[in-house]
C-alpha cells in the first residue's frame, strides 16, 4: 500500500506490453471505501490518470438470482 513508484513501474510495463505510446491516456476506477478520496487525488494530480470512483451499491444486480450458500 502506498508504493507509488511500483505503481508507476507497473503502468509503464503495461504500456510496453500492450505496445501503447508512453503518453497514452490511462483510466482507472475503484470502489470508494474507508480509504477515502486521497487515492483518487493522488492518481489524478500526481500521475495524470483519469480516475473514476464508484459506490458498490450503485451497481445493479439481480437480487432474485440464487446465490451459493456461504455459511457452511
Amino acid at each position: 500500500a502506498g508504493d507509488w513508484k511500483a505503481l508507476s513501474r507497473q503502468i509503464d510495463l503495461a504500456k510496453e506490453k500492450l505496445h501503447l505510446p508512453e503518453d497514452c491516456l490511462v483510466i482507472s476506477c475503484y470502489e470508494a471505501g474507508r480509504d477515502g478520496f486521497w487515492i483518487h487525488r493522488m492518481l489524478e494530480e500526481e500521475f495524470g490518470i483519469t480516475n473514476l470512483i464508484f459506490d458498490s451499491s450503485s451497481i445493479e444486480v439481480n437480487r432474485r438470482k440464487r446465490r451459493a450458500k456461504t455459511d457452511k
